[in-house]
């Protein structure tokens, strides 16, 4: 797992690597000790509050959460740290049509992996929003603003007759 220079490399540099059990690596206080944590995680889909599912399409098991929530609340705990939720705003399905990765609300079936309060900052191809101390009304129109712009007007929609509208 590796070249040989990559272990010479190691073997120059033992401060810079220290092979641990997951306790160790995925300790969210130990994390937080450290100062500008980046974690960047990514998601299947987000609702309009900052849900979020990692882990499966409706009841459908893709994967399990590893250590993203974890590394999210180190990153949360790290003086300057940031937490990064990373998605394409559609996928494709089977019958061509686009559907939009970013939901009004996480359905009925699907996983929660992380709650809105661990998401600071998702990005899609059409931006980032930080999520940190918004109403649900502000989170709802800043997911809005990096949803496909086919997506939006609906979301937007759901967002004023459900969170209220300015």
């Amino acid at each position: 797992m590796g070249s040989q220079e990559l272990y010479d490399w190691l073997d120059r540099e033992p401060g810079l690597f220290r092979p641990s059990d997951v306790d160790y690596v995925h300790s969210p206080e130990r994390i937080g000790q450290m100062s500008n944590v980046i974690s960047i995680n990514g998601g299947v889909e987000l609702d309009l509050m900052g849900q979020e599912n990692a882990e499966s399409a409706g009841a459908r098991q893709l994967s399990g959460i590893g250590g993203q929530l974890d590394f999210l609340e180190g990153a949360f705990r790290s003086k300057g740290g940031k937490g990064f939720i990373c998605l394409n705003s559609t996928h494709q399905k089977k019958d061509g049509t686009l559907k939009s990765n970013i939901v009004p609300c996480i359905p009925a079936g699907s996983v929660v992996s992380a709650p809105r309060t661990m998401i600071q900052y998702v990005a899609t191809e059409y931006g980032v929003v930080n999520l940190t101390g918004l109403s649900l009304l502000e989170r709802a129109q800043a997911m809005a603003s990096i949803a496909h712009p086919s997506f939006r007007e609906e979301l937007l929609r759901y967002a004023g007759e459900h969170f209220g509208t300015r």
